[in-house]
Formats: structure tokens, sequence, C-alpha cells
């Protein structure tokens, strides 16, 4: 592992003021972490990011599995929505996730597994967990985010990771990803058909 994830997602966050960071080394998954924050409905974006997920989750009550601490991208987006999303919001989030990682690294074939598994080269990269709160008109919509960066779980042989197929990955393309990815999410916000 050339340098650990979570570290680079801060400083980028860090350079995007708009965005509220929150981390915790070790948690038992963002998105639950991020729904029960008393801060989520207080801020427009923020991040809620971990090196370790005990007990990360996906859809239908299936499990995330981190292969080693510090080697995904384990991060919950939460924005602030004009409107409940539809039920096409979660494709529509993960045909995003795939413009922009194909943005940054075209030379890679990137796919979605509708709705919500990214793959690269039919392997398993990331998964999608999507949840929404509101009080009021206050609406937020999580955006949970596993990537594998720099390991793959042993256990699970249709994974993948972005190093197996970069092994050169550098932090500026991984912040040229993260920014792309930003840009796509505060452009959800507007659309409240979604």
């Amino acid at each position: 592992m050339s340098w650990p994830v979570s570290q680079i997602l801060q400083d980028w966050a860090q350079q995007n003021s708009k965005w509220k960071f929150y981390f915790e080394k070790e948690i038992g998954s963002t998105n639950t972490w991020a729904k029960e924050s008393p801060e989520i409905l207080q801020d427009k974006f923020s991040i809620y990011a971990t090196d370790f997920q005990t007990a990360g989750r996906g859809r239908f009550d299936r499990t995330w599995t981190d292969p080693q601490p510090g080697s995904s991208l384990l991060a919950s987006w939460c924005l602030q929505m004009p409107a409940a999303p539809q039920p096409i919001f979660t494709e529509q989030v993960g045909k995003i996730l795939c413009q922009s990682i194909s943005k940054t690294f075209p030379q890679l074939k990137f796919t979605v597994k509708s709705p919500n598994d990214l793959l690269l080269n039919e392997k398993k990269l990331a998964g999608l967990l999507i949840e929404t709160i509101s009080k009021g008109a206050q609406i937020r919509v999580i955006i949970g985010l596993g990537m594998n960066v720099w390991a793959k779980p042993k256990e699970l042989p249709f994974s993948t990771c972005l190093s197996e197929h970069l092994p050169e990955l550098s932090k500026e393309d991984f912040k040229s990803f993260l920014t792309d990815w930003k840009e796509n999410l505060n452009g959800l916000t507007t659309h409240t058909h979604l």
C-alpha cells in the first residue's frame, strides 16, 4: 500500500471546504454513523469516512468486507436534497460513479452491474448503499461508497482492486477522481426528479 486512502480523502476534502469531513479510524458502518450523527441535518454536504468498517453493509442486508485497514475508500457522502429522490436515483448514482472513474482512468474497462455495483474487467471493484433521512423539510441522501483501492477481499474471488490494474496509482489521479465524483454529486442536488 503506497498511501492510506483515507488520508488522501481527508487532504482532498480540506481543499474543498464546502464539504464537512468526519473521520474515525474504525467504525461499524459509515452510513449508520452518518444517519445517527446530530450534524447530518446541519451540513449541506458532508463526508463520513473510516479506515475500517466492522459492520459494513450493502443492499438487502448484505455485508461489505474490508480487505485490510486503510486500503479501501470507505465513505458516506451526504447531500442536502430539494426533494426525496425517486427509485431511479440509485441507478443514476451508479452511472455517475462509472463516468467519474472512467474519465480519470480511461484505459480501464469499468461497467455498472445495476443498480449499485461498479465492476472493473467484470470483477467487483466498488459498491454503493444509498439511504435517505428526512426531518420536516430537511432531506439528506446518504451515498455509501466502498471501493477496493490497494487490496481486495481474499474470500471474494470475483472482486478486484484498482492497484491490481494500476500498480503506479498516484495520489493526484485519485484526487482527480474524487473531484469529478464530487462535481457529479453536486449536480444531483439540482435535479428534483431523481
